[in-house]
């Protein structure tokens, strides 16, 4: 997804996108058929490794990996003379160090696009300082990001590097979003409360029932419903098992795997995330385009989306009494409801669209690259 969509996204009167690539595969067949130049440069075996398989490797076999990376530095330095490259795009942190010794080389820039990194520590701990070292410019998706991956000390280093783009939504799924919007003219008596997350510890749904649980009382109207497919089966259980003891079941649904969220947030009025901690939760940009009211805890990049009280709500982790005080004033307040949907719907289409994605990283790689 990242590298399709960011090649076609790239002013193409100032760039011209190159891919190198390890083998044939879909990808380089698809990059071909869209024509964009594809070279091949295949790995030596000690390198074709994955999932941190090379920090298994003995001393003699590390050194061979180290002298292997070196020389597919100077082949990719090679390639980036003969067609005439100027700046380098990584989206991992082995992309990094296998063209960015190539890219200190030639004096060009090296875009580090963080993907699924692992954090650091132990020998990784090197590895993303010497990434660092390597990168002009780190691209991430949420604030907090730096932190969480690099620790404290080493992202207030770097903090000259950092920028944080958010990817976007894509054109398709917001009209389908809007589609369920305007395709809904059902009357309503329930006020629904939707949480979207594989059911496990981290996404907390126990938090949302805790939270409710007393409230159903007093608005017998409350609809929970709970969407996502079953992560960690003990976790299920104590769901299920708390929602008989407090005899929940008629208010709250498990729905399990959904491939019509668009649909479900259309005819939902409040969504909920309380997880323990988040990477960029993509759901809740969805949920402001449908124009859903949000709650959701104050963990990894949501305070980059949410801003309390303007676009929605943050609770601390775990605070029950702060989440089932919110969830009441939004069944009660309906003026809070219409101002703050309202403005959220506004931020999601100023940025939290791939046109604004694409307008921002374009900016980045232009003055990177000094056109």
């Amino acid at each position: 997804w990242v590298l399709v969509n960011l090649i076609n996204l790239l002013d193409k009167s100032h760039f011209k996108p190159f891919f190198v690539s390890q083998q044939e595969s879909l990808l380089t067949e698809q990059l071909s058929q869209q024509n964009i130049e594809v070279v091949i440069a295949p790995f030596t075996k000690i390198l074709d490794v994955y999932n941190q398989g090379v920090f298994s490797y003995s001393l003699a076999d590390k050194l061979s990996t180290l002298k292997a990376l070196l020389e597919y530095n100077n082949h990719i330095a090679n390639i980036a003379r003969q067609y005439n490259i100027h700046c380098i795009w990584s989206r991992n942190i082995k992309s990094v160090l296998l063209t960015g010794i190539a890219a200190k080389k030639l004096g060009m820039p090296l875009v580090w696009d963080i993907g699924l990194e692992k954090k650091s520590r132990g020998l990784m701990t090197v590895l993303n300082w010497i990434g660092l070292n390597l990168s002009q410019v780190v691209i991430t998706e949420a604030t907090c990001q730096p932190k969480n991956l690099f620790g404290s000390l080493t992202a207030q280093l770097f903090a000259h590097k950092f920028t944080n783009l958010y990817r976007g939504i894509e054109p398709m799924r917001i009209a389908a979003i809007k589609q369920a919007k305007n395709s809904n003219t059902v009357l309503k008596e329930r006020f629904e409360i939707l949480n979207v997350g594989t059911i496990h510890p981290r996404k907390n749904q126990l938090m949302l029932l805790r939270a409710i649980a007393p409230l159903v009382k007093q608005y017998p109207n409350i609809q929970v419903k709970l969407v996502g497919s079953v992560g960690d089966e003990a976790y299920f259980s104590q769901l299920e098992t708390f929602v008989k003891a407090e005899q929940l079941e008629p208010y709250v649904e498990f729905l399990g795997w959904r491939d019509d969220i668009p649909e479900l947030m259309s005819h939902s009025d409040l969504f909920v995330l309380c997880s323990h901690n988040e990477g960029l939760a993509y759901v809740i940009p969805e949920a402001m385009y449908a124009e859903l009211l949000i709650i959701s805890t104050a963990v990894g990049g949501v305070p980059d989306i949410v801003k309390h009280g303007e676009t929605g709500f943050l609770v601390a982790r775990d605070d029950d009494a702060q989440l089932r005080e919110l969830i009441e004033k939004c069944i009660t307040n309906t003026n809070i409801r219409q101002s703050i949907v309202k403005r959220a719907r506004e931020v999601a289409e100023q940025k939290y669209s791939i046109a604004a994605f694409s307008s921002q990283y374009n900016t980045v790689l232009r003055e990177l690259c000094k056109i």
